[in-house]
């Protein structure tokens, strides 16, 4: 009996036995090489599957080795023209804001006096003419087009009767001609409406 960690002693016959026995369990030369070789070329295909497998990985990430991902292609820049409609409704709104102030005074402050009433009507029809050039200068669709040479004559013909109104030699004959300026507007807010039918805008007001 031997107590527990106590190496039991082996006899020469024994020793010799027992090392011959774990020799004839070690493979030969030959099937040693085989298994290096065997375990090379595990090794060998293993490190390809791994080096395949990244491959897929950095492609479908878009980072592929010695391949730069293309650029994304340039947004075209915006257009900084307005459309037909927003660039009429932008002239319309300045000029009308202008009529309605020149008007206000030739009705109120200025009607008694000659000399501010015809300076009243003479902003008036640089308005109307000035509005006509730029309206004139607009990109217009076909259709929108014709509808606003329709309203320049118009508005023409009235800024020609205004000017002439602002020449009037007394504040009699000035309102005398406010029948005929009030008659010279029917024609151009019937081509106004027409036009901005034509571009998809709402009726105008007329107040």
């Amino acid at each position: 009996m031997t107590g527990p960690g106590v190496r039991r002693s082996l006899s020469p016959l024994q020793l010799k036995g027992t090392i011959m026995n774990q020799l004839s369990t070690l493979p030969s030369a030959p099937a040693r090489n085989t298994m290096a070789a065997m375990a090379t070329d595990r090794r060998l295909v293993g490190a390809a599957v791994i080096t395949a497998v990244v491959g897929m990985l950095l492609a479908a990430g878009g980072c592929s080795p010695h391949h730069t991902a293309p650029a994304p292609a340039a947004s075209p820049a915006p257009s900084t023209a307005a459309p037909p409609g927003a660039a009429y409704l932008a002239i319309a709104t300045a000029d009308n804001e202008r009529l309605d102030t020149a008007f206000d005074h030739l009705d109120g402050r200025d009607r008694a006096d000659l000399g501010a009433a015809r300076a009243d009507l003479r902003a008036i029809a640089a308005t109307e003419r000035d509005f006509d050039r730029r309206i004139a200068r607009l990109a217009l669709p076909p259709g929108a087009s014709a509808c606003a040479k329709t309203l320049t004559r118009a508005n023409e013909a009235r800024a020609d009767l205004t000017a002439r109104a602002a020449t009037s030699p007394s504040l009699k004959q000035l309102h005398s001609l406010r029948g005929q300026l009030n008659a010279a507007n029917t024609p151009v807010e019937h081509a106004v409406t027409a036009l901005r039918a034509d571009l998809g805008l709402p009726r105008p007001d007329t107040h």
